[in-house]
Order: structure tokens, then sequence, then C-alpha cells
């Protein structure tokens, strides 16, 4: 049986999403956590892989297990008292085997702050810019990159099947 997670997570004591040798890493908790409360090991598939430091408001991610999840709601309610307070599974439900947390995503939401005032509460959740900024070169720029549909030219892997990427809006 194949289970979606929807997880939300503070990354900055983390060194990303992916398992590392002797790393803090979200998945490394995650599948250890889940396997204490299940009793069976798993691993988890994640819509995306996130970088040392990055939080994630919603980021979905599934696991296959042989038995049935009884009550969600107790499973929910002991795996968040387990988790660090820093990562929580906000929601999970079972789904047909064939749906991919990788491969069947339709979107995905990246949510960049640039701060030009110096603001304590978002110390480590935004870029802060020292300098004056242009916006009007700012704002060709945006729409420059919102136009952008293949971004082949973004990346260094050769064997890439598909570059294509809409972007639906910038703020």
């Amino acid at each position: 049986m194949r289970y979606f997670i929807n997880i939300i997570f503070n990354g900055y004591n983390y060194y990303g999403w992916q398992k590392q040798n002797n790393k803090n890493t979200i998945e490394n908790i995650l599948e250890k956590k889940i396997k204490y409360i299940l009793k069976k090991k798993i691993k988890i598939i994640t819509c995306s892989r996130t970088d040392k430091l990055v939080n994630s408001f919603s980021l979905y991610a599934h696991f296959d297990i042989d038995s049935y999840i009884k009550n969600k709601n107790i499973f929910l309610k002991k795996i968040n008292n387990f988790l660090p307070v820093y990562i929580q599974i906000k929601n999970i439900f079972l789904v047909k085997s064939n749906i991919h947390a990788r491969y069947s995503v339709l979107s995905r939401t990246y949510l960049y702050i640039i701060n030009f005032i110096k603001n304590p509460f978002l110390y480590k959740k935004s870029f802060f810019l020292k300098k004056n900024i242009n916006y009007y070169k700012l704002m060709l720029i945006t729409k420059i990159i919102k136009n952008i549909k293949d971004f082949k030219n973004f990346t260094n892997k050769k064997n890439i099947k598909n570059t294509i990427c809409n972007i639906y809006d910038i703020k």
C-alpha cells in the first residue's frame, strides 16, 4: 500500500532532504521515526529535494508498506509527538500504487524572499540586499525570467529528458 505524506519543516538544523552519512537530514529522521512507529523499514520518495538550511511549507512524499494504517489521526499524533519540533507531518493519505511523489507531480512552488530592510524575523529566511536596487531593471528581469520556458541552459547535466518549465508568477 502506498501512502502520501504532506510534510512541513524548518531546515535550518539540517543538511537538506537527502540522506547523507553522518549528517542530520530530513529524510534520515523521517525514515527512522516512521520505522519506529510502524515497526517496518520504509523508503521515502519525495517530490523534490531541498538543500541545506531550506524550509518547506508543504512537501509531499510517499512510502510503501504491506499493511493498512488503521487510524491516520492516531498515526499523525504519534509520529508528530516523536518527530523533532522542526519537522511535522501535516497529513497522510492512501493513494493508488501508480501515483508517485516525484513523477506524478504537476507543479512546484518556490518562495525566495529578498529583503531590503534588516528584519530580525526574516533573519536566515530571506536574502538581505544591502545595496540600492533599480526596481525598473528588477521588473524587466522578472519579465524575462517569467517568459523562459526551456531551462536547458541552466543545468550542467546532459541526460535530462525534459527541461521545460512554466513559471506562473513572480512577485
